[in-house]
């Protein structure tokens, strides 16, 4: 089983701010995921042609796809996570999570950070020829007390629910960090054992699966690489 994460960033390529939702629906299209998870995901927004991205990546890999609005964006539009499974999803559960100050106004001297930045996590039951795994997916914050928080209350919903278990996205820490603050919950990222490099801040952990594969593949969108990982079931 192929699982994925990767952050679109409203499936614009690194250089530029328009969104390409063809070009997006090509790329994911070609990584033969079984599980993706998507983020910076927009909905109806002229940056990136109005169109629902979550449903473009669907139409074009044959998945289903939930997807879940952190915030409303430009009055009208959505921009949030989506999950992504070749074969259904089931028992969904949308974890809202308290946002960081990644946003400030700047009145004379004075730097105000009047709110936070909304944030949320998809819980749910993957199945996948026939066999069940319980999904995490989201995108955690950069204030780095408020990130550790969001990926521990993530790890702890999912963890309540049956093995084998996957939590994966933008968790925007290093792989030394996000794996001391996961080993509680028995969840280990999936170089581990030593397969792939310990890089990036995109990261895929497991529990009850055995690695077989990591690459980290960049892509004519984004200014992420998509973090692919291939599994057995253990």
């Amino acid at each position: 089983m192929r699982i994925v994460t990767f952050n679109i960033r409203h499936g614009a390529p690194k250089d530029d701010y328009r969104g390409l939702p063809h070009v997006l629906a090509e790329a994911c299209a070609g990584l033969d995921a079984d599980i993706l998870a998507l983020q910076e995901v927009d909905v109806d927004l002229p940056r990136s042609q109005r169109a629902d991205l979550a449903k473009v990546v669907a139409d074009a890999t044959g998945m289903a796809y939930h997807f879940a609005k952190a915030r409303m964006h430009n009055y009208r539009g959505k921009y949030g996570n989506a999950l992504l499974v070749r074969g259904t999803i089931s028992d969904v559960e949308v974890v809202r999570l308290t946002g960081d100050h990644r946003h400030s106004l700047t009145i004379g001297s004075i730097v105000l950070h009047p709110f936070r930045e909304p944030r949320n996590a998809i819980i749910a039951t993957a199945t996948v020829d026939g066999r069940r795994l319980s999904v995490a997916a989201g995108h955690f914050a950069t204030e780095p007390r408020v990130r550790q928080r969001q990926l521990t209350t993530t790890a702890d919903h999912l963890t309540r629910r049956e093995q084998p278990r996957v939590l994966l996205g933008d968790f925007n820490i290093g792989w030394a960090q996000a794996a001391r603050w996961l080993e509680p919950y028995n969840l280990r990222l999936a170089e581990s054992d030593g397969v792939g490099t310990q890089d990036g801040i995109d990261h895929v952990a497991i529990d009850g699966f055995d690695v077989e594969h990591v690459e980290t593949r960049w892509l004519p969108i984004s200014d992420h690489a998509a973090k692919i990982v291939d599994v057995s079931w253990g």
